[in-house]
């Protein structure tokens, strides 16, 4: 399942050191803001995800869940970026 998005506005680059598998792992992360076109992508309960190895779907998760547990969201900084 494929969509477009719109409107991409870009709100910050993370970059974000950890372990993957054993082993260092590095990443530079571009955090955007933008829309689906087809708006029917917001009524779903799980948005289908492809990524090799990773086996599931995404799920819409509130910022506030994550202030208010100890569950974390990565990378780091990003919930401190979404908030502003």
């Amino acid at each position: 399942m494929r969509t477009e998005i719109e409107a991409p506005l870009l709100l910050g680059v993370l970059e974000n050191t950890f372990q993957r598998e054993g082993k260092s792992a590095h990443e530079v992360v571009f955090v955007f803001q933008a829309r689906f076109v087809d708006r029917a992508f917001y009524e779903l309960l799980e948005v289908p995800f492809y990524e090799e190895g990773w086996d599931g779907g995404l799920t819409w998760e509130s910022l506030d869940g994550f202030r208010a547990s100890a569950r974390p969201l990565y990378p780091e900084g990003l919930l401190d970026l979404l908030a502003n």
